[in-house]
């Protein structure tokens, strides 16, 4: 465990996706998949109430219980499509040794604690060279040209991106 910043982070947590993710689908349509299965399964319930902004309609018999069996089945469903339990793979991902110094910069512009740790030669992390970012934070970090660097997020180690250092390489923004 890499501790900075008052926080810990286990470094050796396998990054996982969503099912939306695995196809490239972005969160926010999963979010609105949910959020509509929800009100699917709460319509039947709620059937003629009136709140102000939003009334929700009768439904007649087969409707209702139509969507009394529909809107929970598409709302597990739209849950296990959203949690991430894929595993990411990151292939041969690892540093090249290289005696080609350079240095790189971390810049935090999400609201979230981020992790940013070398990968070995080898392609397992190394906690002795993992850094933790607050939300603004920015780390300079002296390298080699061809190393590896993974960013996680430094709460639920979801891996955000992975980079390798170029020469005359950009700062390095996680958003």
């Amino acid at each position: 465990m890499a501790k900075s910043a008052g926080h810990y982070t286990n470094l050796n947590m396998i990054a996982k996706q969503s099912t939306y993710g695995k196809l490239g689908i972005p969160s926010p349509f999963g979010e609105t998949v949910g959020l509509l299965a929800l009100a699917l399964t709460l319509s039947p319930y709620l059937a003629g109430a009136d709140f102000g902004f939003l009334k929700v309609p009768e439904f007649l018999g087969t409707a209702k219980h139509t969507l009394k069996v529909l809107g929970p089945a598409l709302l597990a469903g739209s849950l296990l499509l959203y949690f991430p339990f894929w595993p990411i793979r990151t292939g041969s991902l690892r540093s090249a040794g290289t005696d080609i110094a350079a240095n790189v910069e971390f810049r935090n512009s999400s609201s979230r604690y981020i992790c940013i740790v070398w990968l070995r030669f080898d392609g397992k992390a190394d906690p002795g060279h993992s850094y933790t970012l607050a939300p603004g934070g920015v780390q300079n970090v002296e390298t080699f040209v061809a190393h590896a660097w993974n960013i996680s997020d430094a709460n639920t180690g979801d891996l955000l991106r992975s980079v390798v250092v170029k020469k005359d390489m950009a700062p390095v923004v996680v958003r």
